[in-house]
Order: structure tokens, then sequence, then C-alpha cells
């Protein structure tokens, strides 16, 4: 939290506030925050940047997302010109289910500013590490999970809205429908450009407002994990990494996906009983059923 106020107040867009509610999500090393765009006169640049914001949305409000650039990162970023092409590339992944990215900045910073820094391969100096940054619109209805589970304020902290063992509730058939195929369009977009959603999860599918359709839709976030080739989590990590030699992981993960939106859970073995899965099964809608077994 210290180091994004550092950072808004360092001469940037951006203005962190301390009557936002802090930090979003559990991943250690990637932590997202609401910040507000700060109230300078738009410039042409900044017009053009957000001329597919949804209008149902306050602009000023912003999610900033913060990670150390993995060491499995396949891109080097040691020049502003390499800094300045990843920008570009992640910037115009434009696709209505792709939640776009309207700013990116880099931060480089010594080791021995944090005690739990990981040194960065791709850093021309092994005694520093180096931070992205990447600028959201605050989609205001939250994720595919906070519908899934009921989340009354998507603004709460991650353990607020999901206090262990809590179930969710089966979403119905035709929003699995739509949902689960404007997932699929954004995948095969992505697919078409090299990229391979290796962090697809419930967490990471927003639920915004399109003004064409007049209707909620799913649009992909966090394509920068994907890029960066940061890993998912361990707990879905641990449940695809068995199938993988025969099945595609984003495949893996989009069925999960399905699963959790189908049964109002995430599916907690790698291989499940069958017998298990067909109790659960029974009150799924058949045609949903049928992809899932």
């Amino acid at each position: 939290m210290i180091k994004v106020a550092e950072f808004c107040n360092g001469g940037t867009d951006y203005k962190y506030e301390d009557s936002y509610r802090g930090e979003m999500g559990r991943r250690p090393a990637k932590k997202s925050f609401f910040v507000v765009e700060k109230q300078n006169p738009p410039t042409k640049a900044r017009r053009q940047k957000r001329k597919n914001d949804s209008k149902k949305t306050d602009p000023k409000a912003i999610v900033l997302s913060m990670m150390q650039i993995p060491l499995t990162c396949p891109f080097t970023l040691h020049s502003d010109a390499e800094k300045k092409a990843f920008s570009s590339l992640i910037m115009n992944l434009k696709h209505p289910y792709i939640l776009p990215v309207f700013d990116v900045k880099f931060d480089l910073m010594s080791n021995n500013d944090s005690e739990s820094s990981i040194t960065n391969v791709n850093s021309p100096n092994s005694s520093s590490t180096m931070d992205i940054l990447v600028a959201r619109k605050l989609c205001e209805r939250g994720s595919l999970r906070d519908e899934i589970y009921g989340v009354g304020d998507p603004q709460d902290s991650y353990i607020t809205k999901y206090p262990p063992k809590t179930k969710g509730v089966p979403l119905h058939p035709k929003k699995i429908r739509n949902y689960g195929r404007q997932i699929l369009e954004a995948m095969l977009a992505l697919q078409k450009r090299g990229i391979t959603c290796y962090n697809l999860s419930s967490s990471n599918v927003m639920v915004d407002w399109d003004e064409a359709s007049k209707n909620y839709v799913a649009k992909i976030s966090d394509i920068e994990n994907s890029l960066l080739c940061k890993r998912p989590s361990s707990s879905l990590e641990n449940l695809t990494l068995v199938h993988e030699n025969r099945v595609d992981v984003d495949v893996l993960h989009f069925g999960h996906l399905l699963f959790e939106m189908a049964l109002g859970h995430r599916l907690h073995k790698s291989t499940p009983c069958q017998s298990v899965l067909k109790n659960e099964y029974e009150g799924v809608n058949a045609e949903i059923s049928e992809v899932l077994w």
C-alpha cells in the first residue's frame, strides 16, 4: 500500500486515497488497489485511451495492479524502447470481451528496499527488481466470482467476500451460455495473437456493462499475467497440472470456470470421484451437464 501511495505521488496521473478500502485479491506477489484519476485536463492521447470505456462506470475510478516481473518473463525490458513496445502490446489488445488496459508503468527498485523482492533475471542489474503497474477501469459489478458468490460489495477485501467454506449459487443456464461464449471468443482472439490464458479463473473475468447490447458481459482481465508467464495460483495449478500433458492448459482452466458457474463452487480435486460428480450434476441443466461430463 505504501509503495502504491509513493508511486501515485511521484508525478503520475493517479491519486491514492485513504478513503478507499485498500488492496484486493490474495496473491502475495500481485496487489491491486483502488485509485482515483487526478483532476488534470484530458489530453488527446488520454481521450483516445478511454474511447471504449463504459459510460455506466465513473471513468475516474481505477484499479491499479502492481506485481513484480517474474523470473519466467520471456521479454527483455531493459530499455525504454522495450518497455514501450510491451506497453503498446498490452494496450492494443482490443476485443469486446477483453477488459482494456489504458496505462502501463514500470518501476525499478533495489532489493534492499524490500526483503521479499525476487531478483529479476531480465534486469541488467542483478541487485534490482522491476515492478509493473497496470491501470484499468473499475468494473463496479465486480468479477464473475463475485456474481457466483452473490457478493454484496465487490470492493470489499477478498477474505470478507469469500470466507472459508463459503459456497456460491449456480448461475442461470442462459447466463452460463452467454458468459461462456464471450469468454471463449476472447480466448480465441488471444490465441490468434499467440497468447494463451494461463491464468484464467472466475476472479480475473470481470462483469462489465456493454453499451452496445445494453447488458452485462464477461471480459477477461489481467492478460499481463499470461504475457509475463506468471504462474497461476497454486490451488488451480495443482488441479490442472496432472492433465496438462494431454489437454491445453487454457482449455482446462475454462472447464474449471464452467464447472464453477454451473455448480456454484470450485472443483476441489484434479480427478474427482465420478459418483460424487453425478450427484452434483443432478440439478444442472442437461445441455451444460453434457459439456462438463
